[in-house]
């Protein structure tokens, strides 16, 4: 049987890029004990009916320049955070560069006010791509 390529191995923190949204460069926490991905966003407004919806939104860039994005709205689910309170949250579907990789991921829009970082990578863009090593950071280095 084949073997797999061994998986890159990762930070806990690292450079990421949303390209889809115009997201250049964001410092992002890699958290294997969260499901989902997640970014803050000010400015949140869904138009649209309930099978067409467009999210509206704000994204702040490492550089702490605002851009305008939006997105088609894929789905709201209940989130659960690491207090263990659940909040109902937009899912939008957009491009990650991550580690050299860029690939899609579901992420849900929230606000992270007072949080270390403004971008949560979860085990289900984690999974099968990288290891997270906890005791290191910046891993990857900068983006390309």
């Amino acid at each position: 049987m084949p073997k797999s390529p061994p998986l890159q191995v990762l930070g806990w923190r690292e450079w990421a890029a949303l390209p889809g949204l115009g997201l250049s460069r964001i410092a992002a926490k890699l958290d294997t004990g969260a499901r989902s991905s997640a970014i803050h966003v000010e400015h949140l407004e869904c138009r649209g009916d309930g099978t067409d919806e467009i999210a509206h939104f704000v994204l702040r860039d490492a550089e702490g320049h605002d851009i305008e994005a939006s997105a088609p709205v894929i789905d709201r689910r209940n989130v659960k955070s690491s207090s263990g309170h659940s909040h109902r949250r937009v899912f939008i579907r957009t491009l990650l560069l991550l580690g050299g990789q860029t690939f899609e991921i579901e992420l849900n829009l929230t606000q992270r006010h007072g949080l270390s970082h403004a971008m949560l990578i979860g085990r289900s863009a984690l999974a099968g791509r990288f290891l997270v090593d906890p005791e290191s950071a910046w891993l990857a280095g900068e983006l390309p």
